[in-house]
């Protein structure tokens, strides 16, 4: 779902890719992109980075996964601090990261720091 909905920025990346555009044009293409499909984009951005979701609530969408127990919080929030990037839960595979764009694999053991920080990058 994630890498489908950036291909709107498929032509902005070619042209990075190729060379014909700066970091800075490219940024503000991709800012172009989001106002078109959401006109309030950056408005909700904002409002979410000033009040983030609970990091530990489960979607409605992900159908076989579970919230983690009180245990499992405590060892995710001493591990990767208390203002966590990216959101938590668990299937029957292990526990697992994500964002919007993006979702780890499940561990049955702790999840690496590099996998969390990847994950992180992507919200």
């Amino acid at each position: 779902m994630g890498i489908k909905s950036e291909m709107e920025h498929k032509k902005t990346i070619e042209q990075i890719r190729i060379g014909n555009l700066g970091v800075k044009d490219a940024a503000k293409l991709i800012a172009t992109d989001h106002l078109k499909e959401m006109p309030d984009y950056y408005t909700k951005l904002k409002e979410m980075e000033r009040n983030p979701p609970d990091p530990f609530a489960i979607p409605s969408t992900f159908k076989h996964s579970k919230a983690l127990y009180d245990e499992q919080k405590k060892e995710i929030k001493q591990r990767f601090g208390s203002n966590l990037q990216c959101s938590f839960a668990q299937d029957k595979k292990g526990v697992f990261c994500w964002t919007h764009r993006c979702r780890s694999k499940s561990y049955f053991g702790k999840i690496p720091f590099k996998v969390y920080k990847f994950i992180c990058s992507t919200g």
